[in-house]
């Protein structure tokens, strides 16, 4: 007996440690099918595709461009196996219809038909919710209700009831806003196999003034960050394995930046969403700029005090320190936006390794 028990205990030892280990790496991908060749995809769990739209309840792609890419990642399904492919719905500027089609039931289930369908003819595995926002404000003009709240947690449920053995997911806004009224998270919990965490963005196009976009912590109360969100997420006891968070593989350029506080914290305008493939070389200590380390948010940035320019966005420290975080905190793992605007080869993607 005692033996046995010593076997047992190894068994539910060894078990417990593979189930801490199994970390997702989900890239987000909406470049050209030419481009996705050239990256190595031996360190990521999931790919995901973006995007595709809903017109009339049917599910769909927008482009030549999109099939060509589908049929890209169907060999690189194949090169690499354990790897799972999907199709995001949506976007920041691709959900237009989407109030409109899952506040008809009717249209709903056309949708979660159709996705089926196409997952089937692509060979994905999943389908991952891009919908920004339900029942707050996301892209100028696309309605919003109420009622989308609720409409969402329908929808999930009738895409698990259908969709058997792929996987569902969705892409959350990091911000407390959306936190606290786009998701019933109680309801939709059942039905979703894990939440991607747009921990970026958090200073926008839309900013007026500098700071962090993608931090991992927050330096003062009411600042958005992983971290808050994460905290958010266990005080209603949401599983935390369920959730992933978030890297940025662009930086945000600010212009009109005074030459206060390294720049940070400061008025601004905007002025460019640059990749992280160009960044390093059009943001170097050649070209003017300082590169400096918040210990607070866990965040790097840089400033150009001669031409004003100021620029956030993840780097090589504050991605290993995610890393770091995901294991801490007992993640589900980490997600970035997106694989096309990093480099190849060197590039940030590269450093996720949460083995």
């Amino acid at each position: 007996m005692k033996n046995f028990l010593v076997f047992g205990c190894f068994i539910f030892s060894l078990n417990f440690l593979q189930a801490q280990n199994d970390y997702k790496v989900i890239a987000y991908y909406s470049a050209d099918s030419a481009q996705l060749h050239k990256y190595d995809f031996k360190g990521m769990t999931h790919l995901i595709y973006g995007f595709g739209d809903v017109v009339d309840g049917v599910f769909g792609p927008n482009s030549d461009k999109d099939l060509r890419v589908l049929e890209a990642m169907k060999i690189i399904k194949k090169e690499n196996p354990g790897l799972k492919t999907a199709i995001a719905l949506g976007g920041w500027i691709g959900c237009e219809f989407c109030s409109q089609t899952f506040n008809d039931e009717k249209l709903t289930k056309a949708f979660v038909q159709s996705v089926k369908n196409f997952l089937n003819y692509y060979d994905l595995d999943g389908i991952d919710l891009d919908w920004e926002y339900p029942a707050i404000e996301g892209f100028p003009g696309h309605l919003y209700t109420p009622a989308d709240k609720d409409n969402f947690t329908r929808l999930v449920r009738l895409l698990d009831e259908k969709l058997e053995d792929k996987f569902i997911s969705f892409a959350a806004g990091g911000f407390q806003e959306y936190l606290d009224h786009s998701i019933d998270w109680q309801g939709i919990e059942p039905y979703v196999d894990f939440v991607n965490l747009m921990s970026y963005d958090l200073v926008n196009g839309y900013s007026t003034k500098t700071g962090h976009h993608t931090p991992l912590f927050s330096s003062y109360e009411g600042e958005q960050s992983a971290d808050n969100a994460i905290q958010f997420f266990k005080k209603i006891n949401f599983p935390l394995r369920k959730v992933i968070i978030g890297a940025a593989l662009y930086s945000r350029a600010f212009e009109n930046v005074p030459n206060k506080n390294f720049g940070i914290y400061q008025p601004g305008k905007f002025k460019a969403y640059v990749p992280y493939a160009e960044a390093r070389e059009l943001f170097s200590t050649e070209k003017g700029f300082q590169h400096y380390w918040d210990e607070k948010n866990a965040a790097g940035f840089s400033y150009n005090p001669e031409n004003q320019v100021f620029v956030t966005g993840d780097t090589e420290k504050s991605i290993k320190r995610k890393v770091q975080y995901v294991k801490d905190q007992n993640l589900g793992g980490i997600m970035y936006w997106e694989l096309g605007t990093d480099s190849p080869k060197d590039g940030l993607y590269q450093l996720i390794d949460l083995k």
